[in-house]
């Protein structure tokens, strides 16, 4: 057991990484801490319950129910009262889809996306990288198939997803290091890419056939491809 005050100079050190920003700007550590979790739940497929947010910040846990439940009230998060765990609510979508309405590349690219649907009779995806990940900004579905668990806001990772790999595959190399150093590749199933020398070996194919192949990479039983799209305005 640690004594009292090494566990308070622990939190103290954790507060100063989560509102460490940009030195010499305020910041609200409150506020930084219900975006770290925000940002987690952005990463689970399922959600999480008040427990699971506490052993993956190391915040105190009265800290997290009280972010937890303020958001939940203002309905930015969902609690489901069965499993007890807290999902990204209505609101926040909402919001979502205010801040990628206003981008001006998805009304460029939406008969583009709408011709390739009637083509291929397959859903469509439009991305773009932010920083390590790959956030869904475009969606164009056909009538009458079987829908994908995919959304406008959707986080993807680049390395086990098609879109991910398409973006990834065009960067400078020195930003390729930097993001894949940053991202750790994570492993989610047998046939995801955990490898660096092995992405590397994948994203030069993607370069030589000018499209990327999600092989059940991320998600058993889902195969994509992507292409990326300064080859499609060749």
């Amino acid at each position: 057991m640690e004594p009292a005050g090494r566990r308070q100079e622990a939190r103290a050190g954790h507060s100063r990484s989560l509102s460490g920003g940009t030195p010499g700007k305020a910041s609200v550590p409150a506020i930084e801490r219900a975006f770290v979790i925000l940002e987690l739940l952005a990463h689970s497929r399922a959600g999480l319950t008040l427990r699971d947010v506490v052993r993956a910040t190391s915040l105190p846990k009265s800290s997290v129910y009280c972010i937890l439940t303020t958001l939940q009230r203002h309905g930015y998060l969902h609690r489901n009262e069965r499993t007890s765990r807290y999902l990204f609510g209505l609101k926040l979508f909402s919001l979502a889809n205010s801040a990628l309405s206003g981008l001006p590349l998805r009304e460029q690219a939406e008969p583009f996306l709408r011709s390739l649907m009637m083509q291929t009779r397959l859903t469509v995806h439009m991305g773009i990288k932010e920083r390590e990940e790959v956030v869904l900004v475009a969606k164009t579905e056909p009538p009458g198939i079987s829908r994908l668990a995919t959304w406008i806001g959707k986080r993807m990772e680049v390395h086990c997803t098609a879109l991910g790999k398409a973006l990834l595959a065009f960067l400078p190399e020195e930003e390729v290091d930097r993001v894949l150093q940053a991202h750790n590749l994570p492993r989610h199933n047998e046939n995801t890419i955990s490898s660096v020398r092995r992405l590397k070996e994948d994203l030069a194919r993607v370069r030589t056939r000018g499209y990327a192949i999600d092989d059940e990479e991320d998600e058993i039983g889902l195969r994509q491809r992507f292409r990326n799209h300064k080859l499609l305005t060749r």
